[in-house]
């Protein structure tokens, strides 16, 4: 998400809105994965146990195994692509900070100085 938004800076709400929706899709990804892995039959709760059958039960570990790996392997395959930025870009940020600050500073003193020369305006009239 930093490099995002370092790479970014003016859509930071825009990349955050895309990560956030990758974890929604990938909930809607996962519960069909895991309905076919574990329920593939639709099988219905039993009346009287309120359970489902034992064989479905079983199917959960592999299940388990099976987003496991799948998980590592988009964590192996996504940590290609992180990075992390020359500092001489981040210092150019830095310097373009310190410069609006010192501008933004500059700006209160006059309205400052302003505002003190027109109370001292006021009170000699």
């Amino acid at each position: 998400m930093r490099n995002l938004w370092k790479y970014y800076p003016d859509n930071k709400s825009t990349c955050t809105n895309i990560v956030l929706c990758g974890f929604g899709v990938s909930a809607i990804i996962f519960n069909k994965i895991s309905n076919f892995i574990i329920n593939p039959d639709q099988v219905k709760i039993e009346k009287i146990t309120h359970l489902y059958p034992d064989y479905v039960g079983l199917r959960v570990p592999k299940y388990f195994l099976i987003v496991s790996i799948v998980i590592i392997l988009f964590g192996l395959f996504s940590s290609l692509f992180i990075f992390d930025f020359e500092e001489e870009e981040g210092k150019k940020d830095m310097d373009i900070n310190k410069e609006k600050d010192i501008e933004l500073e500059k700006e209160k003193e006059n309205l400052i100085l302003f505002e003190n020369n027109l109370t001292i305006n006021l009170t000699v009239n």
